[in-house]
């Protein structure tokens, strides 16, 4: 995709992408989560939304509105509700992500068939695995090192997604069907917090963690252009 056009997504409604260092994150008071199981912390719910590439990409925009280092802990359902992909995309403060869903979310889908349509799942927690690098890294492709979607973590109500939707309409006049776009904020909705504990057989981590584990590099999402894969390009 040309680099104007996806800075042209990123730049709406996103503030100047500022990487921390780690006594800036310190300062916070935030504490880690590691090993502690997701807690009912402020907007303790799932960001949802659906997908449907079957007429063009979609593209996912996620914004952290925090000024501290947030986690997209990003599960990627097909349209029988089978987990297909997920993976842990850190966002700096006040940062921004830009996803494809064909080419970050759904490429490397577990059954080897990318789905065309299907919902996206967003938790907002912190980091859940601590660096000791001092600054921490910055995010990186599918950054597992400090945000790991197998294991527990604290959520915290910091992301804002959105997905633009490319949907083929049918003319007033008849011919063919004209693309419009539409861009919904992802959903809100209630978590189940057994569905979140380790020790649950069939919770999201432990679904996430048999795909990552046994399928052989197939259903790891990739997390997209971030705030420093574009000011490396500049």
């Amino acid at each position: 995709m040309n680099q104007a056009i996806v800075r042209k997504w990123l730049v709406r409604g996103a503030a100047a992408a500022v990487a921390l260092t780690c006594q800036a994150f310190l300062s916070t008071g935030v504490a880690w989560s590691q090993n502690q199981p997701f807690v009912n912390a402020p907007g303790n719910a799932t960001l949802e939304q659906y997908f449907d590439t079957t007429t063009g990409d979609n593209f996912v925009r996620t914004l952290n509105s925090a000024d501290f280092p947030v986690c997209a802990m990003m599960y990627v359902y097909d349209a029988h509700e089978r987990l297909q992909t997920c993976c842990g995309c850190q966002l700096t403060g006040d940062g921004p992500d830009f996803q494809t869903v064909n080419a970050h979310l759904t490429a490397n889908s577990s059954s080897g068939t990318p789905p065309a349509t299907g919902v996206i799942k967003i938790l907002s927690t912190l980091p859940n695995t601590p660096s000791t690098a001092n600054p921490p890294p910055l995010p990186q492709n599918n950054d597992n090192t400090v945000c790991d979607p197998t294991k527990p973590a604290s959520l915290v109500a910091a992301l804002r997604p959105w997905i633009l939707h490319n949907p083929a309409e049918p003319p007033t006049g008849g011919g063919s069907n004209v693309a419009s776009l539409t861009e919904p904020a992802f959903e809100s909705v209630p978590l189940a917090v057994a569905d979140l504990q380790p020790n649950t057989p069939n919770s999201v981590l432990n679904r996430c963690k048999f795909i990552q584990n046994h399928q052989s590099g197939k259903g790891i999402c990739s997390c997209g252009l971030q705030d420093n894969t574009l000011n490396a390009a500049d």
